[in-house]
């Protein structure tokens, strides 16, 4: 992961530096002289993308969700290599309504496992959205968990217990 922290209005650069193994340095140099693309791995994690940002208040609509996911480098890829995600020959509102749909999709999904709650046209993290977004629980895991638990505490416990197994495993 690279990013840039800064001052928003001040800072006009950043720096990244890339740590890895004498294997994949080729790989990384490659990616830093434009020689090789990365393509956006979003799509297969939006549920859970999408319910750690209710879960930190960055949406809080609907609309915010189909505003947030057109600021990402899935939106760019998307639009820059069409083909890949099976977005060729659409338009520009054939894509943006695909867009909207995913997010809305994701949005329903968590709601109706009781991960966020939607009231009017807005959006609020349940503990169990907290829980899985700071825990990286994946949302087949979560829904497994919500249907077996009866309060947030068991909820809690059960999050906790997978998470430490999975270590042992």
């Amino acid at each position: 992961m690279i990013g840039r922290a800064g001052r928003p209005g001040f800072d006009t650069s950043g720096t990244a530096v890339i740590m890895t193994d004498t294997t994949s340095k080729p790989r990384y140099d490659k990616l830093t002289r434009g020689l090789e693309v990365i393509e956006s791995q979003l799509l297969h994690k939006m549920v859970e993308t999408i319910n750690t940002e209710v879960s930190q208040r960055v949406i809080t609509k609907m609309s915010v969700a189909c505003d947030w996911i057109k600021g990402t480098f899935f939106f760019s890829r998307v639009t820059k290599n069409p083909t890949l995600y099976g977005m060729q020959g659409k338009s520009d509102k054939e894509m943006n309504d695909y867009l909207l749909f995913r997010c809305t999709s994701c949005i329903q999904e968590l709601h109706e496992c009781g991960i966020i709650s939607i009231d009017g046209s807005s959006l609020k993290p349940l503990p169990g959205s907290h829980c899985m977004s700071q825990h990286m629980v994946e949302f087949k895991a979560m829904k497994s968990i919500v249907r077996c638990v009866d309060s947030i505490p068991d909820l809690l416990l059960a999050v906790c217990f997978i998470t430490i197994s999975h270590h042992f495993i």
